[in-house]
């Protein structure tokens, strides 16, 4: 994933990772990363031979695509060779993101884009993926208008979720990640 998901001991990864040490977990994000410079680390990530691969990505190169539908399809070649080495892919819907200093049109472009992705990787479990990582279906976060809510958004950017949200997204993931572990 993206700087959303780098690891922190309050992030939703970090969190997951303390909650279980039992678990061997490995977090691979790193900040300002696309799906194309994913893709680059993709052989190192293979390597790692994981039972559950998560991936969060999206708000650094939605608009990049034509569409929501070619994002996702983007990131279902992404997951293939995982799958095909036997790794169960989860992959997240988008969060809204209302960048400061984009202007609305763009904002709401950029919405309508989110909307047809995540419905593209809701549909595709069981084909395409395994799971899904529904943050976009919680109403405290996912609605498009909830990045301008500084409890869960950091102000300065309404892209990264903050600590608040962070912690909402935990046991989201949590839930998903499990289903596929236990």
């Amino acid at each position: 994933g993206d700087s959303i998901t780098e690891y922190s001991t309050n992030f939703y990864t970090g969190l997951y990772d303390t909650a279980n040490p039992n678990i061997d977990f490995t977090e691979t994000a790193v900040g300002g990363s696309t799906l194309a410079t994913m893709t680059t680390r993709q052989a190192a990530d293979l390597a790692l031979d994981a039972r559950v691969l998560t991936v969060l990505i999206g708000a650094n190169d939605l608009s990049s695509y034509a569409s929501g539908q070619a994002y996702a399809d983007a990131l279902f070649a992404y997951a293939a060779p995982f799958r095909a080495a036997g790794t169960k892919v989860l992959i997240s819907t988008l969060l809204p993101t209302a960048p400061v200093g984009a202007s609305q049109a763009a904002i709401d472009a950029r919405n309508v884009k989110r909307a047809a992705a995540n419905a593209a990787i809701r549909a595709a479990v069981g084909t395409q993926i395994d799971g899904v990582i529904d943050y976009a279906a919680n109403s405290t976060i996912g609605d498009d208008d909830d990045a301008l809510n500084a409890t869960y958004y950091d102000p300065a950017d309404r892209v990264h979720p903050t600590l608040a949200g962070h912690a909402v997204m935990y046991p989201i993931y949590e839930a998903a990640v499990n289903a596929f572990l236990h």
